[in-house]
């Protein structure tokens, strides 16, 4: 290691400020055909927008097709429909029908009373 070639010798700083210092001042300016072809090259991997035709305007939606737009178009519209309609129907039949139609069906009709929710102390005291 001791026969070192004057390559990989290392240098300290002031000699290697100096270094820098010549190699920047022996800066000369691009030849024009170095541009010329950096210029071909760049313009070739940019990407470039197709020709605009002439455009016509876009119809504008309703406001109908907006809102479906917005929940999720018709299945989403025809869901809602059903489950409103079958919420009427839910909330409009008379519970004497129902009685009527478990008994036809041979059924036993339970009925609860809001109390029957709560524990009250009988209740909690009664063996079982």
């Amino acid at each position: 290691m001791a026969d070192k070639d004057k390559d990989t010798e290392l240098l300290n700083a002031v000699e290697l400020d100096s270094l820098f210092d010549a190699v920047g001042q022996e800066q000369s300016p691009p030849s024009p055909a170095f541009l010329a072809r950096l210029h071909a090259d760049m313009d070739a991997h940019l990407p470039h927008p197709a020709p605009q035709e002439t455009a016509l305007p876009l119809p504008r939606k309703s406001w109908i097709a907006t809102i479906l737009e917005q929940i999720g178009g018709v299945p989403a519209a025809a869901g809602l429909a059903t489950a409103g309609v079958v919420g009427l129907a839910i909330g409009g039949i008379d519970p004497a029908r129902l009685d009527t139609a478990a008994a036809y069906l041979g059924l036993e009709v339970v009925a609860y009373d809001v109390d029957d929710l709560f524990a009250t102390f009988p209740t909690l005291s009664e063996d079982g």
